[in-house]
């Protein structure tokens, strides 16, 4: 089945690929967890594409949502239909969805959004702000039918509908979860301030369950999905690396296995580092790739005492063979740094990896 991306390779692959097109998709979830920041990239995916885009924003301006886009150095190709409350709409008394003028001209919402279609004949639509709608509707049966109405709508275009949601205690957005097709929620741990993203609901599609880590920060958004150890099973040759200290190496018969986990232990200052310092200079002579992750020492440090003991670990970082990265703990939850090796493990083709020390990385 065809999809396309929401332009955040993590959330895809919650999506089992994506989003499936001239679908509904619902984005819920409290104030401050980057929902709309969500549903922009999902536009600017489309625009990178060549697509039209449409945002229609009922509560944010085009001026903020603007600052967003550039902050965010997203495609200025993207529409914005700006249907938020104005100073206008306040002096004038205007009905949202009733026959007043709006903000000046003789159109409803209803109709702004029609003749806006029309004439962008937008790929991907965004409403951002849906749940004031609800607000707008003393009859539920009314709500619901002029939702549909405009949905479908939407659908006949052969547009991939986002519609966005803020919820609270008091305000929930059950309606909208039943219409739409797949429901992606956003939650925030108000004492950390982490963010998770869990699909609740994808019709006639397989997702990955659960919530999931997800970050923000100046490249916008990242999804970190939750690891599965089995998809990542393969076959390899059976080998060892030994450590090239003889009397060490007779006592493992050959040395550490292929494809096994060596928990290297003991106080501080008896050598463990150096210890593995060896494993690694092997391991680059037999040909394979390595990389150490620092917690505790830092990278001028480890060079300098594997310099004392022999062990050219510059050289090896030179020639490729070797990568060492220092680890600030607080920048990294748990989730980002096993994404981290995973993505270097498959872009380096490595065959060792040192997490030093667990007491860091824990």
């Amino acid at each position: 089945m065809n999809r396309i991306s929401t332009g955040i390779e993590g959330l895809d692959k919650l999506l089992n690929g994506g989003l499936i097109p001239k679908r509904v998709y619902l984005i819920s979830g409290p104030p401050g967890t980057g929902k709309t920041t969500l549903s922009l990239h999902f536009l600017n995916e489309g625009a990178k594409k060549g697509e039209k885009v449409l945002m229609i924003s009922l509560m944010e301006s085009e001026e903020s949502l603007r600052r967003t886009i550039e902050h965010f150095k997203m495609e200025d190709s993207i529409e914005i239909l700006d249907l938020s409350p104005s100073i206008e709409l306040m002096k004038d008394g205007i009905h949202l969805f009733g026959e007043e003028p709006y903000d000046g001209a003789r159109l409803t919402i209803r109709n702004a959004i029609i003749e806006k279609i029309e004439s962008v004949g937008p790929k991907r639509v965004v409403i951002d702000g849906t749940s004031s709608l609800r607000s707008l509707h003393s009859d539920i049966y009314l709500y619901r039918q002029q939702i549909l109405s405009l949905l479908r709508y939407l659908l006949s275009k052969s547009a991939t509908v986002m519609l966005v949601s803020g919820v609270t205690e008091e305000v929930k957005d059950d309606d909208l979860r039943l219409i739409a097709d797949c429901v992606i929620s956003i939650k925030k741990d108000e004492e950390s301030g982490e963010l998770k993203i869990g699909v609740l609901k994808y019709r006639n599609s397989r997702h990955e369950r659960g919530y999931h880590h997800m970050k923000i920060d100046e490249e916008g958004i990242t999804v970190y999905p939750r690891i599965h150890p089995q998809r990542f099973l393969k076959s390899f040759e059976l080998e060892k690396i030994p450590s090239g200290i003889s009397e060490l190496d007779e006592m493992m018969r050959g040395g550490i296995e292929r494809g096994s986990v060596t928990i290297v232990g003991g106080p501080p200052g008896i050598g463990k580092s150096t210890l593995i310092s060896h494993f690694i200079k092997t391991a680059a002579e037999m040909g394979n790739n390595s990389a150490i992750y620092l917690f505790d020492e830092k990278l001028e440090m480890m060079l300098k005492r594997c310099e004392n003991t022999g062990i050219p670990m510059r050289e090896m970082i030179k020639e490729g063979k070797v990568l060492i990265r220092e680890i600030e703990p607080l920048e990294y939850t748990s989730e980002e740094f096993t994404h981290l090796v995973l993505k270097e493990t498959e872009e380096r083709d490595l065959k060792v990896v040192v997490i030093d020390s667990l007491d860091g990385y824990e």
